[in-house]
C-alpha cells in the first residue's frame, strides 16, 4: 500500500477486496483525518454508548434516534480517537467485564451496538471520567 505500514488482515477480508491498509483505506473511517470519541446516553432504552466519527452525522443520526450527546471530545487524528475508544473498551470488558447491552436489532441502521452497555452498570458520569482519564493519558504517551 501507499504508505509502507505492515499490516495483517483476515484472509476472508482480502477475499472480499477488504484487507488494506487501514490507513490506506478508501473507505470506512479515516485514521489520518481530525475525529472525536463520543458518549452518548439514551435514558429510555437504559444504555450508554462509546464510539468515534470523522464528523457529525454519525453523532445526528443516534441524536435523532432519542440518544443524548454527553460529550464529543476532539482529535488531532482519527488514529488518536481509536486508541482511546479501544482503550476504553478494553476496560470496560476486561477489568468491569461488562458485555455490550443492546443487540443489533435494537440500534437498527444506526449500528454501533457492540460499544453500548447498561447505564445502571456504567453510569454516563462514570462513562464520561473513562474517556477524560485515557485522553489525558494519551497526552503523555
Amino acid at each position: 500500500m501507499p504508505c509502507d505500514r505492515e499490516v495483517t488482515a483476515r484472509l476472508s477480508k482480502i477475499r472480499r477486496g477488504e484487507g488494506a491498509c487501514r490507513y490506506c483505506a478508501r473507505y470506512g473511517f479515516n485514521l489520518l483525518n481530525p475525529a472525536v470519541v463520543y458518549v452518548l446516553h439514551n435514558p429510555a432504552l437504559g444504555a450508554v454508548k462509546v464510539g468515534i466519527t470523522g464528523g457529525d452525522e454519525r453523532i445526528g443520526k443516534y441524536v435523532r434516534n432519542g440518544w443524548t450527546l454527553l460529550q464529543a471530545a476532539g482529535f488531532a487524528t482519527g488514529a488518536a480517537a481509536w486508541a482511546v475508544e479501544q482503550a476504553v473498551l478494553r476496560h470496560i470488558r476486561a477489568e468491569l467485564t461488562l458485555s455490550h447491552f443492546l443487540t443489533a436489532e435494537q440500534m437498527g441502521s444506526q449500528g454501533g451496538w457492540t460499544e453500548t452497555f447498561d447505564a445502571k452498570l456504567l453510569p454516563p458520569d462514570v462513562l464520561l471520567q473513562m474517556v477524560g482519564q485515557e485522553r489525558n493519558q494519551m497526552q503523555f504517551r
